[in-house]
């Protein structure tokens, strides 16, 4: 009875501004009684050949969230991108959704982004909200969008998709449905594809963090395309194969021996891990219909991937990357993870977001990777407007039980060399130098926002230039002090702020 009731309702819309114009949305279904709520766009092409894994997916998905499920039909053209994104960004508004997941038969539209040899899909257009438009042209049969200035940009979406044939997306969909199921009971595993024996680096570092029942090591350099063919098939819950390369145009690895490894023959091998870290060698390239992530994500136990061009840099390798590790381990959706990256990515590379285009996730972005969330977890988030800084910081009990804490949130900011390093601390009402907490009490499954703006004005401070700022919040347990979670966001200030 219950699926009856979702189809009762079909509300259809249709755009139609020009001759030939094919934008249209359909709703299909919606559920869930959860607070947070996903945005589910199928593309209208296959629908009728997935219904069954779909409806089978969505009764899996309203355990964990709210959705909406629509069809979607639009062509790459620079009109229908733009009425999708006025039509992401109204359900935004009037449904207040998190997140967009696009499930993509190869015929919804892409843009790009240039900077680099091989012309890149990017989703950071679908992740930004504002109403303003973005420069947008066509060149070379595709749709292209320019930088922009990361102060009008604050992705307030995750957005992820898969993009394959009928069968890849059917397989893909029941894949999901099975990990939700047995999430909790897989261990926190890993495997890391290293250039040498006893290799230590910061890539081998995070992966430790999160795979925490421990992280096999496998030397690349010694390691040729039979060996490397043997590793994927072990059965690990994480797995780092950055250093394994991609050949030009993402339809591959190419291997330190040399040799050349296929979609092919990795679909073959059915690979054995659940999510991936396959930095550079566009990883993700859904130009190429077998690019090297879909080999991880449409056969084998893959769900989700990370990947892309790889840009390096300090900021990335030092702030950005580690942050995306962070958010993974506090047991929040892989897709809030890789939005919290790139959110990293913009407000340390020049206070531009051209950095972040090339960083993609596939999958599905709700689902979660770590499972073994602490009893109290936070989560901040950063935005410029005005001139100011604000700062939002989340805290949730994920445990059963009720709970008092003590919050402290600060902003950690480098001067010149005469004053250091200013620290000041949020007491609920204003910045201070005094290290005030601010109490508070969490009933079973809640979650406490605490906003604040700060800026030059607001700390009355007086210094010649600026380094990164570091905000941060500690939680603590008022009776022991003992240290329940904490979370740290760098971010560079811009000339904007005054």
């Amino acid at each position: 009875m219950k699926k009856v009731l979702f189809f009762v309702v079909v509300v259809i819309f249709v755009f139609s501004v020009s001759a030939g114009f094919s934008f249209q949305t359909e709703l299909v279904r919606v559920g869930g009684d959860k607070m947070d709520k996903v945005l589910v766009l199928v593309d209208k092409n296959i629908f009728p050949d997935i219904q069954s894994e779909l409806d089978t997916y969505l009764d899996s998905l309203e355990k964990e969230w709210s959705y909406e499920c629509w069809k979607v039909e639009a062509r790459e053209e620079i009109e229908e991108i733009r009425e999708l994104r006025r039509f992401i960004i109204q359900r935004h508004s009037e449904s207040g959704i998190k997140g967009v997941f696009f499930i993509d038969g190869g015929n919804l539209p892409l843009v790009h982004e240039g900077g680099f040899h091989v012309p890149i899909a990017t989703e950071t257009y679908w992740m930004d909200i504002d109403p303003q438009q973005w420069e947008m042209w066509e060149y070379d049969g595709k749709i292209w969008i320019s930088e922009k200035k990361v102060n009008d940009v604050f992705l307030e979406v995750f957005v992820s998709r898969i993009r394959g044939t009928v069968e890849d997306i059917r397989k893909y969909l029941r894949k999901v449905v099975e990990y939700r199921n047995e999430r909790d009971e897989l261990e926190e595993d890993g495997l890391f594809y290293c250039q040498e024996e006893g290799e230590v680096s910061e890539d081998l570092e995070l992966l430790n963090s999160l795979a925490q029942d421990g992280v096999e090591t496998v030397e690349c350099s010694s390691c040729d395309k039979e060996c490397f063919l043997n590793v994927l098939k072990k059965t690990r819950k994480w797995v780092d194969l950055s250093k394994a390369g991609g050949v030009d145009g993402g339809n591959g690895h190419i291997l330190p021996s040399g040799e050349e490894v296929s979609v092919e023959e990795i679909k073959n091998i059915a690979p054995g891990g659940r999510f991936y870290f396959l930095w550079g060698g566009n990883s993700i390239n859904y130009d190429v219909p077998d690019y090297v992530g879909s080999a991880y994500l449409f056969s084998g136990n893959g769900v989700g991937i990370f990947g892309g061009v790889e840009l390096g840099g300090t900021c990335n390798l030092k702030f950005a990357r580690p942050r995306l590790y962070h958010v993974l381990r506090k047991g929040f959706p892989i897709g809030v993870a890789q939005q919290n990256y790139t959110r990293a990515l913009m407000y340390l590379e020049q206070g531009y977001i051209v950095p972040a285009y090339s960083y993609l996730m596939a999958g599905d972005p709700t689902i979660i990777g770590f499972s073994r969330p602490p009893a109290v977890r936070t989560l901040l988030t950063s935005w410029v407007y005005q001139g100011k800084m604000n700062l939002k910081a989340e805290v949730e009990n994920t445990t059963g039980n009720p709970m008092k804490v003590k919050v402290y949130l600060l902003v950690r900011i480098p001067c010149h060399p005469a004053c250091g390093v200013l620290t000041f601390f949020f007491n609920g009402k204003e910045w201070t130098t005094e290290p005030v907490p601010v109490p508070i009490e969490l009933s079973p499954g809640e979650k406490k926002v605490l906003k604040q703006s700060v800026s030059i004005n607001d700390l009355q401070i007086d210094y010649d230039s600026l380094d990164i700022w570091e905000f941060g919040i500690a939680v603590l347990n008022p009776f022991i002090e003992a240290v329940l979670d904490w979370d740290i966001l760098y971010i560079c200030p811009f000339d904007e702020i005054p």
